[in-house]
């Protein structure tokens, strides 16, 4: 047997172990796993995206009614008769066909006024309404 210094490079090349099939798997492997997860979509909550019937371009505004203590009501800060309260939410919800109510009473305001402008915006079609402080 020879010393391991004496070998000649012909010995030693036909030693070597061929890695090429290797690396072509490893690159298939890797294009498959590129491709699959690029096609992987995953859910989550949208941060921003609030969804609503209404376009962009549409004016939409609402009506602040007060109901004062004294018995007298404001609507959007005009003194209004509270037997008028249908007919001026008539032409606003005319005006602005989205529009919602914001209604805003004193502490010792009459419940009767109060039911008075919910019925009033319920009888000319508008069923959204918010309560607020004064």
């Amino acid at each position: 047997m020879r010393p391991l210094n004496q070998l000649s490079n012909q010995e030693c090349s036909e030693e070597e172990v061929n890695i090429t099939p290797m690396l072509d798997v490893v690159f298939i492997m890797l294009i498959f796993f590129v491709v699959t997860a690029s096609f992987v979509k995953q859910d989550g909550i949208g941060i921003g995206t609030q969804q609503t019937g209404v376009p962009p371009n549409e004016k939409h505004e609402n009506v602040l009614i007060r109901v004062w203590g004294t018995g007298g009501v404001e609507i959007n800060g005009r003194d209004v008769d509270i037997r008028a309260i249908g007919a001026n939410l008539l032409r606003f919800r005319a005006e602005n066909p989205n529009a919602k109510v914001v209604l805003a009473a004193e502490d010792n305001a009459k419940n009767g006024a109060v039911v008075a402008i919910l019925d009033a915006s319920r009888a000319v079609g508008i069923y959204d309404v918010s309560f607020t402080e004064i």
